[in-house]
């Protein structure tokens, strides 16, 4: 999106400068080029002013973003990560692409202190119907 914004935001003010150019040669070819001159460099540096100030203000609000998840607990990081996941099936299925993301989601925890953890799993058949296959496993089947 950032490549698309530049490039597109530089060939519209580009453009435009190039359209009064050819339209101010027309009338005066000597006031077309002192004209060129003196803008073209102005522009350059507004361009790179305007693509600045937007890189700083992505990293604003990147950074927000990046210290609100870099605090979350770890039940919240495992919510988030499935709704992530969740969303991109969603846009998998509204957009023309081909679907990379699909089908029931398993969202487990890996931490220093407890290592694996199962936050949402699914399973092949039903455990409400096959306790005995679970029971090995604990309760919380």
């Amino acid at each position: 999106m950032d490549r698309f914004m530049h490039r597109t935001t530089h060939e519209v003010v580009i453009g435009t400068h190039d359209l009064l150019l050819r339209k101010l040669e027309a009338i005066d070819a000597v006031v077309a080029t002192q004209f060129s001159a003196a803008v073209k460099p102005e522009i350059t540096e507004m361009l790179k002013a305007l693509f600045a100030e937007w890189k700083m203000q992505k990293k604003k609000f990147s950074e927000s973003v990046l210290d609100t998840v870099a605090n979350l607990p770890k039940d919240e990081l495992a919510a988030m990560s499935e709704a992530l996941v969740n969303l991109t099936k969603f846009r998998g299925r509204i957009m023309p692409q081909r679907e990379t993301v699909g089908g029931p989601i398993d969202v487990a925890v890996i931490t220093k202190g407890d290592g694996f953890v199962w936050i949402r799993r699914k399973h092949y058949f039903e455990p409400a119907l096959n306790p005995r296959i679970l029971a090995p496993y604990g309760k919380e089947y």
